[in-house]
């Protein structure tokens, strides 16, 4: 090696490029549908605000916008699963995976993502929960 250090060019570049970011959050050994949402929000709004645990500022320009946060957790991981002819988005033929939020996570204050209220859920068109 040249003794140089090489640098990622770290996930803003990736987005800004047209690149499928995906975040998932994974279990081994559990099923995907007992995950809990509201640490997929606290996992979305940390991309969203990009702070250590102490609050300060972590990488800061590799934030996510709420809309970016939200691709990737839908179209995103399902492509990172081979699955985006399934699931990722509502069209025909794809599952109707959805959640309907207490308020729109793109006019919420970024602070607050983590507490959003889920009405309801429906997995492959089922309302399995209902608040």
């Amino acid at each position: 090696m040249s003794g140089k250090i090489l640098q990622h060019p770290g996930i803003r570049w990736g987005v800004m490029s047209g690149a499928l970011l995906a975040l998932v959050y994974l279990l081994p050994g559990y099923p995907l549908y007992i995950l809990s949402l509201a640490a997929i929000w606290a996992i979305a709004q940390a991309a969203v605000l990009r702070r250590a645990q102490s609050g300060a500022p972590f990488v800061p320009e590799e934030a996510l916008t709420v809309e970016e946060a939200l691709r990737a957790y839908t179209i995103g991981a399902a492509y990172a699963a081979f699955a985006e002819s399934e699931l990722g988005m509502l069209a025909p033929g794809q599952w109707a995976d959805l959640v309907v939020l207490g308020e729109d996570p793109v006019e919420a204050d970024p602070e607050c993502l983590a507490e959003i209220p889920v009405l309801v859920t429906v997995v492959g068109g089922t309302v399995v929960y209902e608040r």
